[in-house]
């Protein structure tokens, strides 16, 4: 059985599930969100022996049965039912550490490994990028408003923004420099940005890595779009070949970064030519699937089941 820790609605989960029955084995959705309520979790130990039960949605799952897991996208536990803010999450930190250990006890394939997940922060990709051997844009994290000033001076204001992390609700866009970056530099103190160069070119690569396999596809970059943010900007993808020395630097950097699975930004800037922006241990890898045609979610099922 294999385990996948993600939201129950997430469709990716049901795709690989799909491919992972076709293997002959299971995939469980394991949701940190119904915690307290529609999911619980026992562990009990008696001297040397130990024992973890998981209770999904009725259903009791002994973890001896999991074969692999699959860190998705975990989501915190709800706890709806606590009104008071400083109960919730006094009883989400309570679930928290028992769930954490619960993964850091199992003693099989993760697709990523936990600890790669955690360490595979945007300012160590950039540096581990770069290497490797691909060329990564300038690139400053700072909270400083006059830092962020001089190197935007430094580019011409030809400087894109975006956040270290992904919010837990909503969706930040990475945006331009722009007279409304200058006016909310104020509030920069509170919070540090990923501040780069911007990158022109003529394709948006994403490279989905499934282990040893990369699926790449392009879209053609639109000059006329006000955001470089391609997420915001739907285009049509299609099927792309990198060159094989491209390949062995990406795959060089996910060993570097301990990563198994990963979905790569990149841009083209002229043959044979890319530049590295970030990789996403969780990226969706869907709507490439479903416009090139590619394997993936069958590859994602054959990593979880014959690591």
């Amino acid at each position: 059985m294999i385990l996948a820790v993600t939201g129950v609605d997430d469709v990716h989960a049901k795709r690989v599930a799909q491919e992972v029955e076709a293997i002959g084995k299971a995939l469980v959705i394991c949701d940190f969100a119904q915690f307290g309520a529609a999911n619980g979790a026992s562990y009990a130990m008696r001297q040397l022996e130990h024992e973890w039960t998981l209770n999904l949605s009725g259903t009791n799952i002994r973890t001896r049965d999991v074969e692999g897991v699959w860190l998705r996208r975990p989501r915190r536990p709800k706890l709806e039912a606590l009104s008071d803010p400083l109960e919730r999450e006094f009883a989400r930190r309570e679930w928290m550490d028992l769930l954490e250990a619960l993964l850091m006890d199992l003693r099989v394939p993760f697709v990523n490994p936990l600890n790669a997940e955690r360490d595979a922060v945007k300012p160590l990709q950039v540096k581990m990028a770069q290497k490797v051997g691909l060329r990564v844009p300038d690139t400053l994290v700072t909270n400083s408003a006059s830092d962020a000033i001089s190197f935007a001076a430094r580019h011409d204001c030809h400087v894109v923004h975006k956040t270290l992390t992904a919010p837990r609700a909503g969706f930040m866009d990475t945006r331009r420099w722009s007279a409304a970056t200058v006016a909310a530099l104020d509030e920069l103190s509170l919070a540090p940005t990923i501040f780069q160069e911007e990158i022109f070119g003529t394709c948006d690569i994403r490279a989905t890595i499934v282990g040893d396999r990369i699926f790449a596809a392009q879209t053609v970059i639109d000059e006329t779009n006000e955001t470089p943010d391609s997420r915001l900007s739907p285009r049509r993808m299609q099927a792309h070949t990198l060159p094989s020395g491209t390949e062995s630097v990406l795959l060089s950097l996910m060993q570097e970064l301990g990563l198994v699975y990963g979905a790569v930004d990149l841009r083209q800037t002229g043959p044979n030519e890319y530049v590295f922006f970030e990789v996403n241990p969780q990226g969706q890898f869907l709507f490439v699937e479903i416009q090139t045609q590619q394997p993936i979610a069958r590859a994602v099922a054959k990593l979880l089941c014959h690591p």
